[in-house]
C-alpha cells in the first residue's frame, strides 16, 4: 500500500467517522418526535386551515383574512406587529368586500399585486 492510498483510505475513515458522530448526537431528537393520531389529525387541520386561508384569495366574495386567525393571534410582517383581529385585517388593507345586494353590480376588483410568505418552523 503506498503512503498516497494509505492517507485517502485515512481520511475516507475519518470522515466516516465524523458523520456517524453527527448522525449519532441527532438520533436522540428524531427519536422524541413520537407520532400519535391526535398530532396526526392536527397536523391535518392546520393544512387544512392553510389551504382554505389561499383558496379564500381567489374567491370573488371572500372571508375576511382575520378570521383564519385566533382573536388573540398575532401577524408579524418585518418590524409592524398586528394583534388581535382588528389590527391583522388593518393589514390586509380593510375589510372584506360585502357580497353585492340583490340586483347591485359587483365592485370592480382590485388590483393584483405578487404574494410571496415564508413559512418557519421551530
Amino acid at each position: 500500500m503506498t503512503a498516497i492510498s494509505l492517507r485517502r483510505q485515512l481520511t475516507a475513515s475519518a470522515a466516516a467517522v465524523g458523520l456517524c458522530c453527527i448522525v449519532m448526537t441527532s438520533t436522540p431528537a428524531i427519536a422524541e418526535d413520537t407520532i400519535t393520531a391526535q398530532s396526526l389529525i392536527d397536523r391535518q387541520l392546520i393544512l387544512d386551515q392553510l389551504t382554505r386561508y389561499y383558496y379564500n384569495f381567489g374567491k370573488e366574495t371572500k372571508a375576511p383574512e382575520s378570521s383564519f386567525y385566533a382573536e388573540d393571534g398575532a401577524l408579524i410582517l418585518g418590524t409592524r406587529r398586528y394583534e388581535g383581529r382588528d389590527a391583522i385585517q388593518s393589514a390586509y388593507g380593510g375589510a372584506a368586500r360585502p357580497a353585492p345586494a340583490a340586483g347591485e353590480a359587483p365592485a370592480a376588483p382590485r388590483e393584483r399585486i405578487p404574494f410571496n410568505m415564508t413559512s418557519i418552523t421551530h
